[in-house]
């Protein structure tokens, strides 16, 4: 029997490992975090025919680090697949959209409300040679606590997650 489940609502959760308080009165998005930022303010006058010019206090402030993170489908269509079936795959692009070096604990949510597809999740793998096919014998096996993807501000890894469908599905 063919299933037709579409695996398009696997989602991929991910926990950032790092949080912040941050403030939401200040975005420095494209500015790094940590980075200090000085401020001096000058003003040339004249009065009554005298110039002059005064200078501020320099003012400094830190750039808080913001936590952002992106996580997007990469497969070009949906997935059609056999009940059963073994080892198929799904790519995720995980980036960070903050403005820091953050790391990522990954984990796949497969038994979401609403339908009966649940796959079984067989692992997932990190893209070890950044060209965005599945080669489990060259990609990174990826084990939570031990691995967890460091990305710095701006950068993406291809997030591979592989299933098996459980027999017994209808079709459609």
């Amino acid at each position: 029997m063919m299933c037709m489940g579409r695996l398009r609502q696997l989602s991929l959760t991910l926990m950032s490992g790092l949080w912040l308080a941050l403030p939401t009165s200040v975005l420095a998005v494209g500015t790094s975090a940590g980075l200090d930022i000085s401020s001096t303010a000058t003003v040339s006058y004249s009065i009554g025919g005298s110039n002059g010019n005064a200078t501020s206090n320099t003012a400094t402030f830190r750039v808080n680090e913001i936590l952002d993170v992106t996580v997007s489908w990469q497969d070009a269509s949906n997935r059609i697949v056999s009940s059963p079936a073994t080892n198929q795959v799904l790519s995720f692009l995980l980036s960070n959209t903050g403005n820091g070096n953050d790391s990522y604990t990954l984990s796949v949510a497969n038994n979401l409300a609403g339908d009966q597809f649940d796959p079984t999740l067989v692992d997932i793998y990190l893209d070890a040679d950044a060209n965005d096919l599945f080669d489990p014998a060259v990609d990174t096996l990826y084990v939570p606590g031990t691995n967890d993807p460091l990305l710095a501000a701006d950068a993406a890894l291809t997030v591979f997650v592989r299933n098996n469908i459980p027999t017994g599905l209808n079709g459609g």
